[in-house]
Parts: C-alpha cells; structure tokens; sequence
C-alpha cells in the first residue's frame, strides 16, 4: 500500500456468524478501509438501512461499483424490501357476535395484535379477536426481484396492461454498447483526467484504450449501470414524451404513449439490454377503424403511421458539406487536427480545456445524468 499497490487480502476460515448480526464494514475493507461507514452505524440523523444501501449504490468512488459489493448490497436490499412489504389473505368468516369480520379487525390496535401474537408463540390460550385474525391470516412477503416467483408477479401485470389496452402496438429494443461509452470510463474513474484518443492516433493507442474500456466496464459494472439508468431517463423523457412525476404520456416519437412495461436483462456480453412493449394512442385509434365501416382509409393511415415511425433519416448533401470559414477559424486558433476541432466544441458545452481533457471531480454522480433540454 505504501508503494500504491492492491493490497493482498488473505482469507481463512474461522468462526461462523448469523447473517443478520454481520456488519458489511467487516465484510469489505476496501469499501470500508476503517471499518466505519456501515448502514446500521448510528449517525447524528437517522438513516434507514435501505436508504445507507442506495447511498453506496451513487458514490463516485469506483471501489463501491464493483461487482462482488454491488451483488451483495442488491441482495439486501431485496431482503429489507421482501421483509417489510406483505401480503395478508384471511378467511372472510366473522369472528363470533354480531359485528362482522371487516368490522372486528378494523378497530384492533397495535398492542392487540402484539399482544395476542405473544400469547400465540408462548401457547397461551387466547379467543380475542386479535388471536382469531392472526390464526386464520396468511402473509406472503413480496418476492425478491431476481426470482421466478417475481416473474410470474410481473408477468400478471404486463397480462393486466394487455387487457386494459389491447395487445401491445410496438415492441421497442434497446443495447447500449458500454465498451464504445467514454462516459463509463468517467463514472469509474472520478477524480482524475480523461483524455480521449484522437482520429490521428496510430492503431496499438486505439487498442490500448479500447482494452481499457473494455476492462473498467467488466471491473466496475455500477458505472455501467448509471450509465444506462441515464440513458433510459433520456430515452422516456425525451423520444417518449413519458412524465414519470405525472405518470402520464405526451407526444413522443412514436405518437402520444398510453403505457408500457420493460423487462431488463444482462447479455452474454455483460451488458444490460431492455424489452419495451408500448400502447399508443394514435395507432389505437386507427387500429380500431381498420374494422369499421370505413376500413380503406383506416387501413392508409394505418400504413402512413407505420412508415414515419419505422424509418431513418440521414444527413442530406447539403448538411455534410464542410464549413470552410468554421475551419480556417480553427486553423487561426491552432485547431490544426479534426480531433482538437471537436474537443473546442465538446468544452462548450460540457467544459474542459479544450483539448480533449474533461476533469471530473469526486462527486455523488447520481444528480449528473444527462438531461437535454
């Protein structure tokens, strides 16, 4: 350490411990090199233990997006999530008297109830309305996200989507490539300054950087998770027109959007790639007239829909011809190469010194993702 080398760790068995009482400091001392920091560590504002565990899932620091943390943080996480959310289904068969059973269990307390399941663990007999709610009740916590018992709940609500509004009107596909995204590079690497190879490089600079880029994306898989949690709030912002404070749609590139549903999954490649099924407004309507009465021109507008939606427009002629005065401009500053012409105009707009170099300081990187307004 003293040379700014990886510490070895060296493991060795021992004693065992109940998960419950394991401290996550204990657990990771390169996360917690002073053994303080924890989630249950007590703090001059309470902090809840989820709350510390999304915390450490936006720190700039690169060693809390490392894959073996993060796998063990998720976990918590979706425990404290299950444990705390349930299920209750009870027998609707009154509970003796005159009152029925809504009206039995809607004026228990809290000291009732925890009173009556006291007595139900000691094997104290106990008739109150309490103990025959918690005898015939049944809770079932929410399962955890990556089960299938948690595919099957989602797949009920996309079944439910699908027979408020139809069959779904467009299946949308999105892979970003995290190997090719110089800002995955940045989120894993806080602090220090990124340079971007130029154009006019040889081969083995463009290899070596490229290795680079693949090897942070693979070491440090939360920064290449912020980088899509970016792109798809850009994407449902601004292509789809979705408000998610509102939870309602507006004009987008497809048309005005009902609803949708996404199902994320990791590719062989290790990277994350999402399903979309969308209800569209526009393409509802026409749908529903291709078996009315006037099915011709519903059938036409139909097909005018489908073609402005599934097409690509490029450059025309005219937009790629090159700007001599931009140019000349360039040259008279000392922007001799494209790669220093692009740099002067990315630290316009994002900062820098204009050669390139971009500083990104220690930050939580949460409140930096992109928004194009």
């Amino acid at each position: 350490m003293m040379n700014r080398s990886s510490p070895l760790l060296l493991v060795r068995g021992g004693n065992y411990t109940n998960a419950i009482e394991l401290m996550l400091e204990n657990v990771f001392p390169i996360q917690f090199p002073f053994g303080l920091g924890g989630p249950t560590q007590r703090r001059p504002t309470a902090v809840s233990k989820e709350v510390a565990l999304q915390h450490y899932t936006r720190l700039s620091l690169k060693q809390f997006m490392r894959g073996d943390f993060l796998l063990v943080v998720l976990h918590m996480m979706n425990r404290i999530r299950s444990f705390t959310t349930g299920l209750i289904t009870c027998r609707s068969l009154g509970l003796g008297g005159d009152l029925t059973f809504a009206e039995s269990i809607s004026t228990l307390t809290d000291q009732q109830i925890k009173r009556a399941a006291e007595n139900i663990t000691k094997n104290v007999e106990d008739n109150s309305v309490a103990a025959q709610f918690l005898r015939r009740a049944e809770t079932s916590c929410r399962s955890i996200g990556y089960t299938a018992a948690a595919a099957r709940a989602n797949r009920r609500l996309m079944y439910a989507l699908t027979d408020r509004y139809g069959t779904a009107h467009i299946f949308f596909t999105i892979s970003p490539c995290d190997e090719c995204s110089f800002r995955v590079h940045v989120w894993a690497n806080a602090g220090m300054t990124m340079t971007m190879p130029s154009i006019d490089d040889p081969d083995n600079v463009c290899l070596i950087d490229y290795k680079e880029r693949r090897d942070t994306r693979l070491k440090y898989p939360g920064a290449c998770a912020l980088e899509y949690e970016s792109i798809i709030q850009t994407l449902l912002k601004k292509l789809f027109g979705w408000d998610c404070k509102k939870q309602k749609g507006d004009k987008g590139i497809f048309g005005t959007l009902l609803a949708f549903c996404v199902a994320y999954e990791e590719q062989m490649r290790k990277t994350l790639h999402g399903h979309w099924l969308l209800w569209i407004k526009e393409l509802m309507h026409w749908r529903r007239e291709l078996f009315g009465s006037n099915q011709e021109a519903a059938r036409k507008a139909f097909l005018n829909y489908v073609d402005s939606v599934m097409s690509s427009s490029y450059l025309k002629n005219e937009e790629m011809a090159v700007d001599d005065d931009c140019c000349n401009k360039c040259e008279s500053n000392g922007n001799a190469t494209m790669e220093q012409c692009v740099a002067s105009s990315i630290s316009e707009h994002v900062g820098g010194d204009g050669h390139g170099h971009v500083d990104i300081g220690p930050c939580t990187v949460h409140d930096k993702f992109v928004d194009v307004d």
